[in-house]
């Protein structure tokens, strides 16, 4: 099973029992059209594609050779963390005990123009102003990737991506 476009799968190979697998792949997308043509070649050995949402079905099923299914991913649940066991309680950290939350979270690997975090911000702003300290409404952004993100900026434009 692989998860992203460009990692795209090999032919499927005979099992154990004499018979082929199935190739499967799980894939995310958060635009209304999927450009299949930069992704043609991962699918010419893929059986199905599986997705988290409607949404990503829709935008796939369109113009995808193959099946896609949107599925529902289990979630385990957590069983309570030992008493003395480091954890991270968020609201605690920052003290946002009583306060609402807006949390985003983005990936410097994607197109930031996309993403936008800064209109997230201006938005925030826009909406609730500059609260006095320990008050109103609360902003938590999150990042992966930040340094990586010169090594990518050459290889990827917004625009190839649509």
């Amino acid at each position: 099973m692989l998860t992203a476009p460009p990692l795209c799968p090999a032919p499927a190979q005979s099992g154990p029992t004499g018979k082929r697998a199935i190739n499967v792949v799980v894939w995310f997308w958060e635009l209304s059209q999927f450009p299949i043509k930069r992704f043609a070649r991962c699918t010419e050995h893929v059986d199905e594609i599986w997705v988290a949402t409607q949404f990503i079905e829709r935008a796939i099923a369109a113009v995808s050779p193959v099946p896609v299914y949107q599925i529902d991913f289990p979630a385990p649940q957590l069983a309570p963390s030992p008493a003395g066991a480091p954890t991270f309680d968020m609201r605690a950290k920052w003290d946002l005990q009583d306060r609402f939350v807006f949390f985003f979270n983005f990936d410097y690997l994607s197109c930031l123009r996309r993403k936008n975090p800064d209109g997230v911000l201006a938005a925030f702003l826009a909406a609730f102003g500059a609260s006095k300290a320990g008050t109103g409404p609360a902003l938590v952004l999150k990042s992966i990737n930040s340094k990586y993100r010169w090594v990518m900026s050459w290889y990827f434009t917004c625009n190839e991506l649509v």
